[in-house]
């Protein structure tokens, strides 16, 4: 994966990102994202269960939902919801942008 940055402060991040291959489910606390999907295909999941096999590869997720992504599709994933894209068609490349989630 490698990640460019657009403009990064304490209220915001946007990145470009660009994977070559999937990577570990993950979740970010606090933060709400907004996914823009530039170039390429993925399979992405979210939510569900992050599931760590004690060693035996990278964290996936389990009960998510699965969906195919590509360019033009725009996901938002909310404060603390796993996600994973667990196949890349090739490679893909998207705008992240995370924000502090309100409190609650």
């Amino acid at each position: 994966m490698t990640t460019a940055p657009v403009s990064l402060t304490d209220q915001h991040r946007v990145n470009i990102v660009h994977r070559e291959r999937p990577a570990g489910a993950i979740a970010h606390a606090g933060y709400t994202e907004l996914h823009y999907i530039v170039e390429g295909t993925g399979t992405l999941v979210t939510g569900g269960t992050i599931v760590r096999d004690g060693g035996a590869g990278e964290p996936r997720i389990d009960g998510g939902v699965t969906r195919q992504v590509s360019p033009g599709d725009v996901i938002i994933v909310p404060d603390g919801s796993p996600h994973w894209y667990s196949a890349i068609g090739g490679a893909i490349t998207y705008l992240e942008v995370r924000w502090p989630a309100p409190a609650r």
